[in-house]
């Protein structure tokens, strides 16, 4: 390339990358723009090294990854075209600051703030800013999410729907909030993620979960994530971190058991696990009728049964996470076990065989996807509408080979922090006690702002 200082090679056919070999060359034109088709790809890092660049044109193509951050050594460079591609992150300052004839940054996914722009001839329409203005900055929330998105390297999924200043406010994907508008759950497990887990996380207080499971991450767990005060559930198996695993405070359990695959305890990529449940004060717990015709006295035995659980001393018991397996009337097992796997068919099993799309997971893993649920119900269809009460509705649910669920759902005008707290100890109670008059707890699913329990269906009431 050392002998060409100009390449126009617009309206063609061509795909896949700009060439390696194009690194350092000295051209000072670059036209590759409007390819026809699927147009070109991958990242365009390589502009970054071709310091003898003046003009860019590679609009009209599907380039993706960041703008290289070392644009800024490209002192010559007067135009740079990138409308119509994929590109995604923040804009880097050195290029706010280039004395740039043209820039045109429209119809991408770039993220975060919009910085006050040198260059005379400037658009950036159609991105995902967080602000309509130059110079104004990201709410703390959303910043720590997009340093935890880099570090991901800005997965294709998330960075096109990750848009705007509240991640609350028109809910970003596989992110849910609280009744304060404040980020409580991270939920992007088996997405194929790549990276790293950014420390950036720590600057998200009300983190209450983080659910990582699955994915293809690496490098050490941040040490300063054990200062998330409320944090109660981590869950990063089935990754390749590396020990040793921060001290979290106490009553944080870490867990080095492999999810999949041949990797073995204590051995350096082993997955790791940690499940917490903050401490909750005793309370009285009434749950919502799972069918019609519960009787005070039903109720009145709820209520007796978590107040012996609150008298005995703490044992080791199952996590909240975990069923003790309830049998029935023939003493065969019927244990639903369900894996949350977002925006896919239900994955579940029961333990004698009944299966539905069926996925080997840990016994006894209680989150569902809300989707899921949605199907089960009919969309929580009001014929299936089984009983109200303080807290929700619960509605009948059925699996496609005939098993029966409840599922109790929060009502969205009541989630307040008394309606989460009571959310929260049901789980935890119903996770660790069986009664014969105590409903069996077999799910919960937390997405966005809906909650939801599930219990064993009972026909003839509880």
């Amino acid at each position: 390339m050392e002998s060409y200082l100009s390449l126009g090679l617009s309206y063609n056919r061509l795909s896949g990358n700009i060439p390696s070999t194009f690194r350092d060359s000295m051209l000072q034109v670059l036209w590759l723009n409007d390819q026809e088709g699927d147009g070109m790809n991958g990242p365009i890092d390589v502009i970054g090294t071709m310091v003898g660049l003046t003009s860019v044109w590679l609009h009209g193509n599907q380039f993706t990854g960041s703008i290289p951050d070392d644009i800024g050594r490209l002192t010559s460079l007067k135009e740079l075209n990138l409308n119509r591609n994929r590109l995604v992150g923040l804009i880097p300052i050195s290029l706010a600051n280039m004395n740039l004839r043209l820039l045109n940054l429209n119809n991408n996914m770039f993220m975060g703030p919009i910085p006050k722009f040198k260059a005379g001839n400037v658009s950036y329409a159609s991105n995902s800013f967080c602000q309509s203005d130059p110079g104004e900055q990201c709410a703390p929330e959303v910043t720590a999410l997009l340093d935890f998105l880099h570090d991901l390297n800005y997965p294709d999924r998330l960075a096109s729907e990750w848009s705007g200043n509240d991640p609350c406010q028109e809910p970003w994907w596989g992110i849910s909030c609280n009744a304060r508008n404040e980020v409580s759950v991270i939920n992007l497990q088996r997405l194929g993620l790549n990276g790293t887990l950014s420390p950036s996380l720590v600057n998200l207080p009300s983190l209450l979960e983080i659910h990582l499971e699955g994915n293809n991450l690496h490098g050490t767990v941040p040490s300063n994530l054990t200062r998330l005060s409320v944090l109660r559930l981590l869950n990063l198996s089935g990754n390749n971190f590396e020990p040793p695993l921060p001290r979290f405070r106490d009553g944080v359990k870490p867990s080095d058991s492999p999810s999949s695959g041949n990797s073995k305890p204590n051995s350096p990529n082993s997955p790791i696990s940690v499940n917490t449940l903050s401490p909750t004060k005793p309370r009285v717990l009434v749950i919502a009728a799972a069918a019609a015709g519960s009787t005070v006295s039903t109720l009145l035995a709820v209520v007796l049964a978590v107040y012996c659980l609150r008298k005995r001393k703490r044992t080791k018991n199952h996590p909240a996470g975990f069923v003790i397996h309830p049998k029935d009337s023939s003493g065969h097992d019927n244990t639903l076990k369900i894996a949350v796997v977002n925006g896919s068919p239900l994955e579940a099993r029961t333990s004698n065989g009944g299966m539905e799309n069926a996925h080997v997971i840990e016994a006894g893993n209680l989150l569902i996807s809300l989707q899921v649920l949605r199907k089960v119900t009919k969309d929580f269809a009001q014929e299936n509408e089984l009983g109200r009460g303080g807290f929700g509705v619960v509605y009948k649910g059925e699996l496609e080979d005939g098993t029966k669920l409840a599922v109790k759902r929060m009502v969205v005008g009541v989630a307040c922090n008394k309606a989460l707290d009571e959310f929260q100890s049901e789980i935890e109670v119903l996770s660790k006690v069986r009664h014969r008059h105590l409903v069996s707890l077999l799910g919960y699913s937390v997405e966005r702002d809906e909650r939801l329990l599930v219990y064993e269906y009972m026909p003839q009431g509880l």
